[in-house]
């Protein structure tokens, strides 16, 4: 219960996080993304927030901190890769026909 009446304390970031993921729905109805674009916009969600969070775990690091760190860089960046690889190696199947 505790987690819900945080999040209600800050109304900005629960409009934001609303707004945010109707860009997607905006972008089919209205600007004719395919589901390429959207696995896309998905996958540089990912690699900003990943480097925010990095920035942020070096910015507070202690000597075990840096450990962490290296950690998740070669974690999420494995995870980022494999993620960025995958959409492009299927291609055309992930587009819509003109």
């Amino acid at each position: 219960m505790r987690r819900m009446e945080k999040w209600f304390a800050n109304p900005a970031a629960a409009i934001l996080l609303v707004v945010s993921n109707l860009v997607p729905l905006a972008g089919v109805l209205f600007w004719d993304w395919d589901v390429g674009s959207i696995v896309m916009l998905y996958w540089s969600e990912n690699v900003i927030l990943g480097v925010y969070i990095l920035v942020k775990m070096i910015a507070r690091a202690t000597v075990g901190g840096w450990f962490a760190g290296v950690f998740f860089s070669v974690h999420c960046g494995g995870v980022c890769g494999v993620h960025g690889v995958g959409p492009r190696a299927t291609g055309p199947r992930l587009t819509t026909p003109n």
